[in-house]
């Protein structure tokens, strides 16, 4: 009779430790979903903190200059190393060099060097890759490449996974959130295809990064965050 009770007392704290485990499974669960929102919110303020910064270089690189740097896509562009840049490489590449600005006084060109508009950390910019040398891309808040284009001509050119030093995965990089073929829960990323911003586009693919070909999440962009 004691060994029976013995018995039934064993298994019961056995149940019970499976119980208390399984407890823990759940809360440790629901810890991470939670921290993994947090991160998430944090990354998006400071992508969206980052777009609002560059915006204010662009501004005073015009100012300056009376135009916006180029994109490389339009024209080509090498930094001092002789690397072909595209995009917010080249973005940094300009933001980041002396601003040389050239006049025209009684007939004589003058050039006026201005200290450079920006400088950022390196936890703002990409890796250097080696097969680019001195190629810096600037990025968001998740570690991903920024998209830049000039568009200050009245056109843009779809960027794609080539539009990155390195370049991207072709399978995975997603569309360009300007064209009509970007699409999420039936909405599109525009109101309709083409420039978002006189001058200049900047954006980041936010959460999705370039995990996945098929919209997962809505572009952190000039053309939809408030100022």
């Amino acid at each position: 009779m004691l060994e029976r009770r013995r018995n039934r007392s064993a298994g019961f704290t056995l149940i019970e430790i499976i119980v208390v485990m399984a407890i823990i499974v759940v809360l440790v669960g629901l810890v991470l979903v939670s921290a993994r929102g947090i991160l998430g919110k944090g990354y998006q303020r400071n992508t969206e903190a980052r777009i609002r910064m560059i915006e204010d270089h662009l501004e005073k690189y015009r100012e300056l200059t009376g135009k916006y740097p180029p994109d490389g896509f339009d024209s080509p562009e090498k930094n001092d190393q002789g690397t072909k840049i595209y995009g917010s490489a080249c973005l940094h590449y300009f933001l980041t060099r002396a601003v040389r600005v050239e006049r025209k006084i009684a007939g004589r060109i003058e050039v006026d060097e201005h200290p450079p508009i920006a400088d950022f950390n390196q936890s703002e910019l990409s890796k250097e890759d080696p097969d680019s040398p001195g190629a810096r891309e600037i990025v968001d808040g998740w570690g991903n490449p920024f998209h830049y284009d000039n568009t200050e001509d009245g056109r843009f050119e779809a960027q794609t996974f080539a539009s990155h030093l390195p370049e991207a995965d072709e399978d995975t990089h997603p569309d360009d959130p300007r064209t009509g073929e970007f699409i999420l829960d039936g909405n599109n990323a525009v109101e309709k295809p083409g420039i978002q911003k006189k001058g200049f586009d900047l954006w980041s693919h936010g959460e999705q990064g370039h995990e996945a070909s098929e919209p997962k999440s809505m572009p952190i962009a000039t053309w939809n965050l408030e100022r």
